[in-house]
């Protein structure tokens, strides 16, 4: 718990504030069918990727006990993706594919991994966009992923989300 107060300034309840997003994004999804993906921002070394994987672990902990209520919303999949694991340094949707783990791995986003068999949501988490040199490309890979069923959480630090203009990608 020590350790938490020092991530991100650690505001307060900031995995819920993220629960809570998650929860609107899905709602803004279903009523406007558009593309709404997440990006979390920060600087370098605040805990980005720590708030991803606890993200991950309360998701896949809902996920598994149908009849708890939680803050968290309940997706039918979700996978996570390293983009500093992934060689691939041309195509992000390649690098995040190959930044999955090692069952989920797959070379595109027609594989059976991200295949949805029913109109559940689902999540994918990628981190980091900033990692790879095709950032640009995150609102069309965004996009893609909206018209498979899945929502998307992106990590990106601040500095290279300013630089790379790539609030301006959706334009």
């Amino acid at each position: 718990f020590e350790v938490a107060n020092h991530i991100l300034g650690w505001v307060q309840e900031l995995d819920e504030q993220l629960a809570r997003e998650l929860r609107h994004i899905i709602a803004e999804t279903e009523r406007t069918k558009s593309c709404h993906p997440y990006v979390v921002r920060a600087e370098s070394g605040l805990g980005k990727s720590i708030l991803l994987g606890k993200t991950v672990a309360e998701l896949i902990h809902i996920r598994h006990r149908e009849s708890e209520e939680s803050i968290w919303p309940r997706f039918e999949k979700i996978i996570f993706s390293q983009l500093k694991d992934s060689s691939n340094r041309i195509n992000l949707e390649s690098a995040i594919c190959e930044g999955l783990d090692l069952a989920n791995r797959c070379q595109d986003f027609d594989s059976e991994t991200f295949e949805c068999e029913n109109d559940d949501p689902h999540i994918v988490i990628i981190d980091s966009l900033d990692e790879h040199p095709n950032r640009a490309e995150w609102w069309g890979v965004s996009k893609k992923l909206h018209e498979k069923g899945w929502h998307v959480l992106w990590a990106c630090r601040d500095p290279d989300w300013n630089h790379h203009k790539l609030g301006y990608a959706e334009s």
